[in-house]
């Protein structure tokens, strides 16, 4: 089935949120010598495997969630994608505070 220009354009600001949420986890860690992780999952690697670890984890998660969607129907991934979509930008959001306040 192919993907709409709208389900495509959503894709890439999945995409781009994820990567911004790599980047602000690294300017955090790098700014304050440790992060807290909301997921349980990321938390229990950041604790056993350190920045790298959760580096890997966070590139592995937004590669199998990007192709775990793509393999679904039009209508039910671009729901996903749209729940996604808001989870990250307040995953996002979370962290531009955090930043503030340190």
């Amino acid at each position: 089935m192919k993907n709409s220009p709208k389900r495509r354009g959503l894709d890439l600001v999945f995409l781009a949120l994820g990567a911004a949420d790599l980047a602000l986890t690294l300017l955090l860690y790098f700014r304050s010598g440790s992060i807290c992780e909301g997921s349980p999952m990321a938390e229990y690697i950041w604790r056993h495997f350190g920045i790298s670890g959760l580096v890997a984890f966070k590139v592995w998660a937004l590669v199998v969630t990007c192709a775990a969607i793509k393999a679904l129907p039009g209508h039910i991934g671009r729901r996903l994608l749209d729940f996604g979509c808001g989870a990250l930008a307040v995953t996002l959001l979370e962290s531009v505070f955090a930043l503030g306040l340190k």
